[in-house]
């Protein structure tokens, strides 16, 4: 294994471990997420924690209302799903942390671009949550066909399906980490991240 690949594992590691206060922590940082992803909607959206005594393996519940549409008592129907903080936002963002904090870089451009990749790591987060929010809540406000076409696919493929968590990371890194001029750099990186060829036997 590269060096390069060796630490960006190693890091990785390291950020997924359990660490005493990490999961409360992100999992309010998540939360918060959730509410600001919910923001301009034609619904009330309420984010709490999973109760400790369910023994589920998510983390975080969203419930939602369309407030445009009471039934025959004024009441609102609700809408009910959970996610994970876990896999849906800290697994992206620990692997941007580690991909760039990898890279060979000069201290205060690596900062730099730690604080680029975490912001938009975020905003890609948030925007899952709002597209689960749309996919969950289709019932709700009558969607037609294709609407619900492109939102459970939208939601399969970038919160169901763990790939987008991997590949957008990878994209990130790749904007805030390296510059038009920087073709050496990334040259050299991804040489790290390149098994080393075999040298070929001189024919006889």
């Amino acid at each position: 294994m590269s060096f390069f690949l060796l630490k960006v594992f190693v890091i990785y590691v390291v950020l997924l471990l359990p660490w005493s206060g990490l999961s409360t922590t992100y999992n309010a940082w998540f939360r918060a997420l959730g509410s600001v992803a919910a923001v301009g909607g034609a619904w009330v959206v309420r984010v709490e924690p999973i109760p400790a005594e369910e023994k589920s393996p998510l983390s975080t519940r969203f419930l939602a209302a369309n407030v445009q549409k009471p039934d025959a008592e004024g009441k609102f129907e609700i809408k009910r799903f959970d996610l994970t903080a876990w896999g849906v936002g800290w697994v992206p963002t620990a692997l941007v942390i580690s991909l760039i904090a990898a890279t060979r870089l000069p201290m205060r451009r690596r900062f730099a671009s730690l604080l680029w990749g975490l912001l938009l790591i975020n905003l890609y987060i948030a925007f899952c949550i709002r597209v689960c929010l749309w996919d969950e809540t289709a019932d709700l406000f009558n969607l037609g066909p294709l609407a619900r076409s492109i939102s459970g696919a939208l939601s399969y493929s970038l919160v169901t399906q763990m790939g987008a968590g991997f590949a957008v990371p990878v994209l990130i890194w790749l904007a805030v980490t390296f510059r038009a001029h920087d073709a050496r750099l990334l040259t050299s990186t991804l040489a790290e991240a390149s098994p080393p060829r075999k040298a070929k036997r001189p024919e006889h």
